[in-house]
């Protein structure tokens, strides 16, 4: 089913999650139908919706409710999901940010946390893995989170920033130099449920010797598609 899922499940897995970011409460058939993009009766979707959860894509919280992704449908969706780079005028004012905010603070590594939290309302740490040192911002963000599981997710913040200096130990050996989403217990550095972490290794251009990593760490109903957006370009906006 994850390779070969039918185009109108895949549409209707992607509707119900770009929905479920936005709202974080179960999504019906007829909120999907009622917005007209995928083309289908409600009828239609209300079988596919049913047909996702029976392979495990959604659950139902109760009887009578709307679905809510699973951590499987959110992978489908991030291995199918297409990222543009971001427009000229968004990656200028991008690089004005950080130049502006730079001037303010005593570390570009502070600075790029504080406007990545901005930019994604996530919690967002910026780590050097040479000396295990690290700054974070955003965790007030955090607490404006509405979903159900609110408590649950500052649990599992808590634990990560509890063993920090541990995880980026952890670090230390990642040779990779791509972009990686772990999504609730995909997670292979510490234990989560409720959290999505992405994770963006960086060699600091000036020195090709120190090794560092960016990290986005929300909910999973995050915005996948705007924040890979911006990692991607975020090594230009560090290094210039």
């Amino acid at each position: 089913m994850f390779k070969h899922m039918h185009d109108r499940h895949a549409r209707v897995l992607s509707g119900l999650i770009t929905e479920y970011i936005k709202t974080g409460q179960p999504v019906s058939s007829k909120q999907l139908a009622e917005k007209n993009q995928l083309q289908l009766s409600s009828a239609s979707i209300r079988s596919i919706m049913k047909d996702l959860c029976n392979t495990g894509f959604a659950y139902q919280p109760h009887t009578s409710a709307g679905r809510i992704p699973t951590d499987s449908g959110y992978r489908y969706y991030l291995d199918h999901l297409s990222v543009a780079s971001l427009p000229a005028t968004v990656k200028e004012r991008l690089h004005r940010q950080f130049e502006d905010l730079a001037l303010k603070r005593d570390s570009k590594q502070l600075a790029m946390a504080e406007l990545l939290a901005h930019l994604t309302q996530s919690l967002a740490i910026i780590g050097n893995i040479s000396n295990h040192q690290f700054e974070q911002s955003g965790i007030s963000s955090l607490f404006q989170d509405t979903s159900d599981d609110q408590l649950h997710l500052m649990h599992d913040i808590s634990v990560l920033l509890d063993n920090m200096h541990q995880l980026l130990k952890q670090l230390a050996n990642l040779e990779s130099d791509v972009t990686t989403v772990y999504i609730g217990r995909e997670n292979p550095y510490f234990d989560s449920t409720h959290i999505s972490l992405m994770l963006h290794p960086s060699l600091d251009h000036s020195t090709e010797k120190e090794k560092k990593v960016i990290m986005i760490i929300g909910p999973k109903r995050m915005q996948y598609r705007r924040n890979l957006s911006l990692l991607n370009e975020i090594d230009n906006v560090y290094n210039s």
